[in-house]
């Protein structure tokens, strides 16, 4: 109830006078948080008294009856007060549910359990994605959870307590006296609440119930008949329909993933492209979604492989105007997506041309808000604060004249001066009182929007810089020279009067093209020919480095003549290694100082400001030394601030929104754990793709999976190549460090080493093998063994090792004296498959699946499958990966596709390959290396639903007493006979595969453990 009911909302808890201690235990966890109110019956009422009086103690509220054996999920109070809302004369709304009887699905009656690797959450956000909000009308609700209008209650009075005083039928009766009067009861068709059913009245249910329905049998004759409906109407059965599929839904992770919406304007300059870039590296732990309006359009988008599809359009009759900065039309058509699309967050990056009432909204459906400040537009209209070409700071004095001001038409647009400035702010600081957390990119900004919003709360402002990803790096400057030739200064962006082009022109003009010539990469205001300013076609991301080599300038030059809140093309211009001049503003004036990678020069005087540009050009050694602290600024700070360092920041203040909006933060302490930033831990893996979406098996494994972010995990987990952390290490950004296996290259151990010390970062290293004594079999190339000295001085070095099992911990304590061991475990997110069955085909075919380095494990046994093979002519052995050997015509070699090679995908090809499938086979030969390994063949296999048969090694002995699993010892005679015999119960392989499959994701799945391996790294890393 506290995660998921919006903190707006009362909720009344009644004790019945209940003799059970527990109850008063209970009752004091939240006697303190406002949002619950306790009262107390001074004498047992009765169930259906008792829910009167819950009727009569909630004032003019609409009322929803909610059993103590229901479980509600997200968005499940504003679903069910939208479908009350969806037509006129709705006396009640009831959920569906799991065990509700005629209210149940995907089956009808109380038999839907969950497949094991299904959670609750997870499903119930399917069931609503699947769903279209049809809003089935039938006979009676059900109280299990079940709204009641305030209006209908009025009308009808309450439950009928004498009739019905300890329940079972007292809401049907309800509903029926609606419905005979012309008034509804639906079903919220999009919410889906948990039930245990019964719970609540126990052992004298089956007594209530016959007299309940003796008593409606008696009022109303056209019951049965009318509760047909629950079997026969087309809307209830498609919607059972549709819940059968969001389980299919629920075995793809991206379906499943909670879903953040981003709300901005423009589609060109910096707030969009840094929201796309902000967007994509959230996608790890988000589906993204994008809201823009351009006064007199609504657009929805959807982001899919890095790119935002369009998902609808819709125009409005009258578009937005500054006048109100408010539409009707708008905020309908916004709520009604908001909860279509299942959004649980809302990220405001722009409100221009947005309704200023969006906020509120996002609030009233109990949906978490941040707002980010990419500019001024919440102070001033002008965006930038400049009056009459100069920065006011947001101290508006303007009287008698205007503002400039481009963003909305000017005949639509007063008079830009005090007094409607004043207006202005007061309706952007009554949009924003309804936020939960703030953000912007400098804490001058910060400070400068506090001073002029004194409302907003500091502790839940927060300032985090714009990280990027670069594809280019560069040393671009052109050496410094001794002649009088002009000096080459890039202007990269659309140079407009604010971005400095007046000045621009005016140096042009009295320079005459002799000491100094812009080169602006873009567009510029009113740009002609003339002497001292070279034009260039604008550049993208991926083109400007090539475009700067060309240019071959001395440095580069942020004219802006207002406080920019970032400024990317500062960070652009430093990456391509080039110093910058920029004018004295707290924001890029105090990045420039901090970094020393360029100037900060006066402009009240532009014949001083061209001097000043000159002298920079005539100072060779100077202008090296900027140069080289460019570079620097590139190779420490600007690598660390990548787009996965920002998303880690932002998930810090969502968690911080998410508990603000859930009401968490009401206590004191709370608040104070909550705005606490969490430890930012660097996760580096081996041969990962750039987006860190594909890599090693045990990369995903043992450390992705481990390290999926999560707003309630104490931890956030940043993805980063070598070159990254090297980079945020010297910057400070992250407090400790992942490494698995030998993901640091043997050339650059040495140097880390002298860099962890040198911060004092500590790293655990992890390990899923003995990498320091590698068997040759095992690494015919020679990989391990070249990198294993290198290797073991890395691990000697760290704060601790995590393994994978017991014995390869008392291994690698050679090494280590703290080593942590984290068993091989089960992820829901790639393990939810759907639930599959043999196919009848004739024939009996067994799994054997691994890598090269499993043939000698597979050739142990092989003259045993050969044997058994002969005796048994249908049987097939499946053989995915493994070797190239030669194989007999009994071995059926499948490989995976090259979209398959990937672990999550390679995972949903093996349950494809499931249906073909009767048992799996993991031998696996008794050796000190191989006995350091893990169970994971049987939890893989397992968990298709197959049972398996293994080598009776210490690996699998956990497994000795498990159904369905067969240990086998390691001698052909006894594999052939396992094998023979598990042929001879081939009819018991669906019932034992499903029962070891339900073992392994009851004792052996990763979600449960997370916290436990939070506290593990965090205790090894020696952090607080």
């Amino acid at each position: 109830m506290r995660r998921y009911t919006p903190r707006e909302t009362p909720i009344l808890l009644i004790d019945d006078a209940s003799p059970d201690p527990r109850i008063e235990q209970f009752l004091e966890t939240v006697c303190d948080d406002p949002q619950f109110r306790i009262e107390r019956n001074l004498e047992n009422l009765g169930f259906t008294r008792t829910i009167n009086r819950g009727f009569e103690l909630s004032g003019d509220n609409d009322i929803i009856m909610l059993n103590s054996d229901a479980r509600v999920t997200s968005n499940w109070l504003p679903s069910m007060l939208a479908a009350a809302r969806s037509t006129p004369n709705v006396a009640t709304v009831t959920a569906m549910s799991d065990r509700a009887g005629a209210f149940s699905a995907p089956d009808i009656g109380n038999e839907n359990d969950l497949p094991p690797s299904i959670s609750e959450e997870v499903y119930a956000r399917a069931f609503r994605r699947r769903q279209v909000g049809r809003y089935p009308e039938v006979p009676t609700g059900n109280g299990f959870c079940m709204l009641i209008r305030r209006a209908a209650l009025n009308k009808f009075g309450g439950l009928d307590a004498e009739a019905f005083p300890r329940g079972y039928g007292e809401e049907n009766d309800f509903c029926m006296r609606a419905l005979r009067a012309g008034w509804k009861n639906l079903i919220d068709d999009r919410t889906y609440v948990f039930h245990d059913r019964s719970k609540s009245f126990g052992e004298t249910k089956d007594a209530n119930a016959r007299q309940g329905a003796e008593v409606l049998a008696g009022r109303y004759p056209e019951y049965k008949l009318a509760t047909r409906a629950f079997h026969e109407d087309e809307a209830i059965r498609f919607s059972r329909m549709q819940a059968r599929q969001a389980l299919k839904d629920c075995t793809r992770a991206e379906s499943v993933k909670p879903r953040a919406l981003f709300v901005f304007s423009t589609q060109s300059g910096g707030t969009p492209q840094t929201n796309k870039d902000l967007m994509g590296a959230l996608a790890q732990d988000y589906d993204c979604w994008a809201l823009r309006c351009s006064g007199d359009v609504l657009e929805l988008s959807h982001m899919a492989d890095g790119e935002l599809e369009s998902v609808v359009i819709q125009q409005l009759n009258r578009p937005l105007t500054p006048l109100t900065h408010i539409s009707q039309e708008y905020d309908e058509i916004v709520e009604a997506w908001l909860l279509h699309y299942d959004i649980e967050l809302v990220h405001i990056r722009h409100l221009l041309w947005h309704s200023l009432n969006l906020p509120h909204i996002v609030r009233k459906l109990g949906i978490p808000s941040v707002f980010s400040f990419h500019d001024f537009y919440t102070l001033c209209p002008s965006v930038n604060l400049v009056k009459e070409g100069v920065f006011c700071g947001g101290a508006c004095t303007q009287v008698g004249g205007s503002c400039d001001q481009v963003l909305w038409p000017a005949k639509m647009m007063p008079k830009v001066d005090f007094d409607w400035i004043g207006v202005w702010r007061t309706r952007f600081a009554e949009a924003l009182e309804a936020c939960d957390a703030f953000v912007t990119t400098s804490k001058a900004v910060r400070d400068r929007i506090l001073t002029h919003l004194p409302l907003l709360p500091r502790d839940r402002f927060f300032v985090i810089p714009h990280g990027r990803n670069f594809p280019f790096i560069g040393n671009v400057a052109a050496e410094p020279q001794a002649t009088n030739a002009p000096i080459r200064i890039l202007v990269p962006g659309n140079i407009g009067f604010n971005k400095g082009s007046d000045i621009i022109k005016e140096i042009a003009r009295l320079d005459q093209g002799e000491r100094i010539e812009f080169h602006v990469l873009g567009r510029m205001t009113k740009a002609v020919e003339q002497p001292g300013i070279v034009l260039h076609d604008p550049y993208t991301r991926d083109s400007f480095l090539s475009k700067v080599q060309e240019i071959r300038p001395h440095f580069g030059a942020v004219f802006t003549i207002c406080e920019e809140t970032f400024c990317h093309t500062l960070t652009e211009m430093w990456m391509a290694g080039l110093p910058v001049a920029v004018f004295d503003f707290p924001t890029v004036g105090g990045r420039v100082r901090e970094s020393g990678a360029g100037w900060v020069i006066d402009h009240t005087d532009i014949p001083t400001l061209r001097t000043s540009l000159i002298e920079i050009g005539a100072r060779p050694e100077e202008l090296r030394t900027k140069v080289d602290s460019a570079i620097r600024w590139r190779n420490g700070p600007g690598k660390g601030l990548t787009t996965n360092w920002m998303a880690a920041q932002y998930l810090d203040v969502y968690r911080v929104a998410t508990t603000h909006r859930a009401g968490k933060l009401r206590i004191d302490r709370v608040v104070a754990e909550a705005s606490t930033p969490r430890p930012k831990i660097a996760v580096v893996v081996p041969q990962s793709n750039v987006n860190f979406t594909r890599g090693n098996a045990s990369s995903h494994i043992r450390v992705w999976e481990r390290t999926r972010n999560e707003l309630d995990r104490d931890v956030v987990y940043i993805r980063m190549r070598p070159d990254n952390l090297m980079a945020a290490l010297h910057a400070g950004r992250v407090d400790g460090v992942i490494i698995q296996r030998n993901a640091i290259p043997n050339h650059w151990i040495e140097e880390f080493l002298e860099t962890f010390k040198k911060t004092g970062v500590p790293y655990v290293v992890e390990l899923d093998d003995d990498l320091f004594d590698v068997p040759t079999d095992k690494d015919p190339k020679g990989r391990y063994a070249a990198a294993a000295q290198g290797l073991e001085r890395f691990a000697k070095q760290a704060a601790g090792l995590i393994t994978s099992t017991e014995s390869l911990a008392g291994r690698v304590r050679r090494i280590h004296d703290r080593v942590e061991v984290a068993p091989n475990l089960l992820s829901r997110a790639i393990w939810s498959l759907p639930i599959s069955t043999r196919r009848s085909d004739g024939m009996i075919r067994a799994l054997y699946m691994g890598s090269f380095t499993h043939a000698e494990d597979l050739k142990m046994i092989l003259s045993a499958v050969e044997g058994v093979a002969m005796r048994t002519p249908e049987f097939r052995l499946r053989l995915i990966g493994v070797c190239e050997l030669p194989l007999p015509e009994w071995v059926e070699r499948t490989d995976p596709p090259d979209s398959a090679r990937n672990y999550p995908e390679f995972i949903h090809f093996l349950a494809e390959q499931r249906s073909d499938l009767d048992f799996a086979i993991a031998p696996l030969m008794d050796s000190p290396f191989n006995n350091q390994k893990s169970d994971l063949k049987i939890l893989e296999q397992g968990a298709l639903g197959l049972p398996v048969l293994a080598s009776d090694t210490q690996v699998f002995s956990s497994f000795a007493s498990v159904e369905g699993v067969y240990l086998v010892k390691n001698t052909p005679s006894a594999w052939q006979a396992a094998l023979e015999d598990r042929i001879a119960k081939i009819g018991n392989c669906h019932a034992e595969g499903r029962a070891l499959q339900s073992w392994i994701h009851a004792h052996r799945e990763l979600e449960p453990s997370l916290g436990a391996f939070d506290r593990c790294v965090v205790e090894l890393l020696n952090l607080k």
